[in-house]
């Protein structure tokens, strides 16, 4: 991926684990969310290396997971 900043919300909770609204974070392309969901910029959701790239971490989570290591 590249070195551009993405943009989300992501849940905020008290200390009691009750949601109390949402915040905005700033996270580098390609790193996850709060979710588990890989955060990809503009310029990279068009970019066919980037694709792939996400493409074959895919399928690598997707074996690993039914080989019973865990989720990566």
């Amino acid at each position: 991926m590249c070195d551009n900043k993405v943009k989300y919300s992501a849940p905020m909770t008290n200390e009691s684990y009750v949601m109390i609204g949402y915040v905005e974070i700033e996270e580098s392309c390609g790193n996850t969310d709060a979710e588990g969901d890989t955060l990809v910029c503009n310029d990279c959701k068009y970019d066919s290396a980037a694709q792939d790239h996400r493409a074959n971490a895919k399928a690598d989570r997707e074996t690993y997971t039914s080989a019973g290591y865990g989720e990566l």
